[in-house]
């Protein structure tokens, strides 16, 4: 992980992190489709920036919300108005 003001980035998932953990510089359609074309399971996005994404590249079969009834700071919205159209 690297550092600076105050967030954090992940570089690399690290060398104990279990095969099915990997990391992507970007959210390109054709790897994902590749990965769930060789996975036994569902796949899972985190994280409202990533989410609206690959929205937008319907990628998504399903969306499941976990809210919780608490709200520190403005945050990023769960649905973004990127979302709107879709």
């Amino acid at each position: 992980m690297a550092g600076g003001g105050q967030g954090r980035v992940l570089l690399d998932v690290g060398a104990g992190a279990p095969a099915a953990h990997r990391l992507e510089r970007q959210l390109d359609a054709q790897v994902v489709a590749e990965i769930k074309a060789a996975s036994r399971g569902d796949l899972t996005i985190a994280g409202p920036t990533l989410a609206a994404e690959a929205l937008q590249l319907y990628l998504v079969d399903v969306v499941e919300l976990l809210w919780y009834p608490a709200l520190l700071g403005g945050g990023i919205p769960v649905l973004s108005r990127v979302c709107a159209g879709i």
